[in-house]
């Protein structure tokens, strides 16, 4: 049996960047624009399909597999329906990230304090967004969990996208959760950035709310944090020289600062303290 002919097309454009979805099965593509709002949060437009940059393609096995390709490239394979729409979700966020026009995309968790972010860059399974949701429960704004959208001028832009959560269901199943949902609002308007902040979980770790004054942060210089960030910079080594430029903005007007962390709702109190307290 000859493979299905690619008859449909899911063409769109964000941040300035042109993706087109291709697709024998024109249900696939309905799925992926039902859930274009929740991948991109700030919007999207349709558009015809010219000038394409970024070209994706759904295939379906005959034995039941799921492959998407990426400009040709096999970049997802799955025998699970929902699992495969997670993955088409994934790539698009980061071919977005990756190419946004005037955006740098940092992957990063952020939330907004009395006017000012605090952007706390780190990966998958780091616990980011566990402390980005008890931050908003506590009265931050809520503005990502997965990326810092920055402007030229190093302000950050919300990317309120649903928070995935971790550890509802087990480990490794992420279940969605609006900010609204946790009590909390969404920041609207672009900010800039008060604390940048490095940290990862160390379970031996026990604090009280008396430890503030010896809340174990290590203040970072602006040269050691632009290091730092770059590893997170998704767009870096496409236009590192723009890239940059942002960066530095970003840095020069931010505290910068490492620390292992223990129990997040003991810690997010002992944050917010301590952001207030340096950006006097």
């Amino acid at each position: 049996m000859k493979e299905k002919k690619v008859r449909y097309y899911l063409n769109f454009q964000a941040y300035g960047v042109r993706i087109s979805i291709g697709s024998a099965n024109i249900v696939y593509l309905e799925e992926i624009e039902n859930r274009l709002i929740k991948i991109i949060p700030n919007g999207f437009e349709l558009i015809e399909k010219s000038n394409i940059e970024h070209n994706f393609l759904i295939k379906k096995r005959k034995n039941g597999d799921y492959k998407l390709f990426r400009n040709e490239k096999n970049v997802a394979n799955s025998s699970s329906e929902k699992e495969f729409y997670d993955f088409i979700e994934s790539e698009i966020r980061l071919t977005i990230a990756e190419f946004a026009v005037s955006n740098v995309f940092i992957h990063a968790g952020v939330v907004a304090w009395k006017n000012k972010a605090i952007i706390i860059p780190g990966s998958s399974f780091t616990g980011k967004t566990s402390l980005i949701a008890e931050l908003i429960k506590k009265g931050a704004l809520y503005y990502s969990d997965e990326y810092a959208v920055l402007g030229e001028n190093g302000f950050v832009h919300p990317f309120p996208k649903m928070l995935s959560l971790r550890g509802i269901i087990d480990d490794f199943q992420q279940v969605d959760y609006s900010a609204n949902s946790l009590g909390a609002e969404t920041g609207v308007d672009p900010i800039p950035v008060g604390l940048i902040l490095f940290t990862e979980y160390d379970s031996s770790l026990e604090y009280s709310q008396n430890d503030l004054d010896g809340f174990p942060v290590d203040i970072m210089s602006k040269g050691q944090a632009l290091l730092e960030i770059i590893q997170h910079t998704i767009p870096i080594r496409n236009k590192p020289a723009p890239v940059l430029q942002v960066l530095k903005k970003m840095v020069n007007c931010a505290i910068a600062a490492k620390c292992k962390r223990g129990e997040v709702k003991i810690f997010a109190d002992l944050l917010l303290e301590f952001f207030e307290k340096s950006a006097t």
